[in-house]
């Protein structure tokens, strides 16, 4: 595997984990307000 290829896993391994960290934090927002 070049760099390339493992730099490129790891941005969509660390996109994954950013959008299921922001959909968590939406949920809680939205808990938050409907308090």
């Amino acid at each position: 595997m070049t760099i390339l290829e493992q730099a490129a896993q790891v941005l969509h391994e660390e996109a994954r984990a950013i959008e299921e960290l922001s959909s968590r934090l939406d949920h809680n927002f939205v808990n938050a307000v409907n308090m």
